[in-house]
Formats: structure tokens, sequence, C-alpha cells
């Protein structure tokens, strides 16, 4: 599994648990409205989304998965291309040792070191600087998705609309397909 994977399914894991969050809020306030003394007796439309589905299905989200996927393998390729380096080096200086000087050892020595410091921050920034732009897509998403829900909701009807996961829902509420097909909608006309 690469690392594009390996991270885009932590990503949707982390982002799918901050969608969720405040269970108890939200089943505090769906209690209370469906069963408050008075307030019964009007009828509330509830609706329920599935973030994780709705950002894996989303136009946004595999373009810019495709842009990320390209981006982190041209990285790759490069990290890769160190490893090998230094690899080839070491083969060297294992075979080659006995021929060596000390000074040509001691030189070679001081390359490899060097080279695999060198590919270690590479590393390092290669993955804060994929979970930064996960973060950043994520982000984007999640507020494309919060604001096409709410336009939804208002469009519907729909007085609450709450996380998938929370709880029981009938699947006659959940209107995250037509939050995709809205998102759909969306990236077409940009």
């Amino acid at each position: 599994m690469s690392v594009f994977s390996r991270s885009v399914a932590a990503a949707l894991a982390a982002w799918g648990a901050a969608a969720n969050r405040q269970p108890a809020a939200v089943g505090f306030i769906a209690a209370t409205l469906l069963l408050a003394p008075g307030v019964g007796a009007e009828n509330y439309k509830i609706g329920v989304v599935d973030p994780n589905r709705v950002v894996e299905r989303s136009p946004q989200y595999e373009a810019a998965g495709k842009a990320l996927r390209v981006e982190v393998e041209e990285r790759e390729r490069n990290l890769r291309q160190q490893q090998e380096q230094i690899t080839v080096l070491q083969s060297k200086l294992e075979r080659d040792a006995a021929l060596m000087s000390e000074s040509e050892m001691q030189r070679l020595q001081n390359d490899i070191r060097s080279r695999t410091r060198k590919l270690k921050y590479a590393q390092d920034e290669f993955q804060e600087d994929f979970a930064l732009r996960q973060n950043e897509l994520r982000t984007k998403l999640g507020k494309q998705v919060q604001e096409v829900v709410i336009e939804l909701a208002k469009e519907l009807g729909i007085d609450l609309v709450i996380s998938e996961g929370l709880v029981y829902y009938s699947p006659r509420v959940d209107i995250s397909d037509l939050v995709i097909e809205r998102l759909k909608r969306d990236s077409a006309t940009k």
C-alpha cells in the first residue's frame, strides 16, 4: 500500500471521526425536538448525511486525489532513487573496503552518512507536506459539503441534519446522494 493510500485511508477515518464528535449533543437536540411537550405535534423533517460517502464520491475529491497522487508519485520516485544511490554506495563500501585507503573509506562513509541524513530529512519533509495537503483538501471539501448540506436543508425544508452513525435512521431521510449530486453539479459549473 503506497503512502498515498495509507494516508488517504487515515485522513478519511479522521475526517469521519471529526464529523461525529458531537453525538451526545446531536442526540439530545433530536430527542428534545421529538419528545418535548407541545413540540412533538409539529412535523419536523430530519435528514442524515454520511460525510465519508459524500467525500469519497465527490468529483472534487477525485480530482484533488488524482492531482495529489501525481505529486506523491513523483516525490516517492525521487526518494526511492536517493535510497538506491545510498544502497549502491554501501555495497561499494562493503565490497571494496579491503582495497580502499583509510581516507577513501572515511570519505565514502561520510558521503553515505550525509546522503542518509538528507534522505531522512526529505522523507520527513515529504510526510509533513503530504499531511498538510491532505488537511487542506479535507478542510476545503468539508466546507463545500457543509455549504451544500445547508443549502439542501433549506431547499427541502429539513429542520435537522445529522451525521450517519450517530443514531438509527431510515434510508428515506438520507440526503447523502443529494449532496453528492449537488457537488457534481457544482463541480461541472466551475
